[in-house]
């Protein structure tokens, strides 16, 4: 059975009411620069989509007709991108509100499995533990946790939030400040960890490439992202908090196989760990934002929470939860 945990337990309710209002300025910013938006094509395949299959705080989703990933076409450019993420109000109230009183949860149930997987997964592929770099390090929980275990000769992070950054360099985190794709970094690692990342990215194919560049030979990629057509989006879509404005890009596994693909990985291994589903979707039946049919119904929102349990353990297995995992290799 799953080692399942709740929404609320990482995302406590009672900081979502003044959350929500620093998520409405955050939203404010980057529509007041919507005359510097770009219009892209499918981020995956290429293929130029114009059918709106619906709209959310103030952003138009398509969902590509070649290879069914979801995104938005009309977005903020790379340089707006770059200004929120520095200095989000959101990410701030993340930094000093929400992840202090969430740390002990989120190390526990999420980073300290994250290393173990990590360092499972470099065992099983004979990767030398040389450079880890973190895509992304937030508050810094992972790099603290991968550095207790002292086996990697150094572990580092990227972080363009100031705020966090901020953070992490006072706890003594090694951790560059900026925007991935535009860093320059001078040396080669041998395991690459993104979580949460790619969804936020102006240019994937980009971001991908430069990940590509600054991995040795035989090295790997692990990133998680939300699964297009897992569970909880694909029963909520815009219902869905995973559906927000920061997220632009919304992978399934045949699109985020073809993109690897396509820069150049190999052995591309995908899973879906995500345990939350049932419970994100229990609590926007609760709150009454989602009216769901019968049967989802009982899924979700049954008394006998074993149902849910039994079923979440169901997505986990086949690929369905909306949390995936992907691992790829550079040969």
């Amino acid at each position: 059975m799953t080692n399942t945990f709740q929404e609320n337990d990482i995302r406590p309710l009672n900081f979502k009411e003044k959350q929500n209002k620093v998520l409405e300025k955050d939203i404010e910013y980057l529509l007041s620069n919507k005359a510097d938006f770009v219009r892209v094509n499918c981020p995956a395949c290429g293929e130029e989509n114009d059918d709106v299959k619906f709209c959310k705080n103030g952003f138009e989703y398509v969902e590509c007709s070649s290879c069914t990933m979801l995104y938005i076409p009309l977005r903020p450019s790379f340089e707006t991108l770059k200004d929120f993420y520095a200095n989000s109000v959101n990410y701030k109230f993340f930094n000093d509100y929400i992840f202090p009183s969430s740390l002990e949860v989120r190390r526990e149930k999420i980073f300290i499995p994250r290393v173990k997987n990590v360092l499972k997964i470099c065992e099983e592929f004979n990767v030398p533990k040389t450079n880890i770099l973190e895509i992304g390090a937030g508050y810094g929980i992972f790099l603290e946790e991968m550095m207790k275990k002292n086996l990697f000769e150094s572990v580092m992070g990227v972080e363009a939030s100031d705020s966090l950054y901020e953070r992490s360099n006072k706890m003594g985190f090694s951790v560059y400040n900026g925007v991935f794709e535009e860093l320059e970094i001078d040396r080669k690692f041998s395991v690459i960890v993104s979580f949460e990342v790619i969804e936020h990215i102006f240019n994937p194919k980009q971001f991908i490439k430069k990940i590509f560049k600054v991995l040795e030979n035989n090295g790997i990629l692990i990133m998680t992202f939300p699964n297009y057509n897992g569970f909880d989006i694909s029963t909520l879509m815009e219902v869905s908090d995973s559906v927000d404005h920061e997220h632009l890009n919304y992978f399934n596994e045949s699109s985020i196989t073809m993109l690897l693909s396509e820069v150049g990985f190999k052995n591309i291994e995908i899973s879906t760990p995500g345990v939350m589903d049932v419970d994100l979707v229990r609590n926007k039946i609760i709150e009454g934002s989602f009216k769901p049919n019968p049967f989802i119904q009982d899924l979700c929102a049954s008394e006998n929470k074993e149902v849910g349990d039994v079923f979440q353990q169901f997505l986990i297995d086949n690929k369905l939860s909306s949390n995936m995992m992907v691992l790829a290799r550079k040969i």
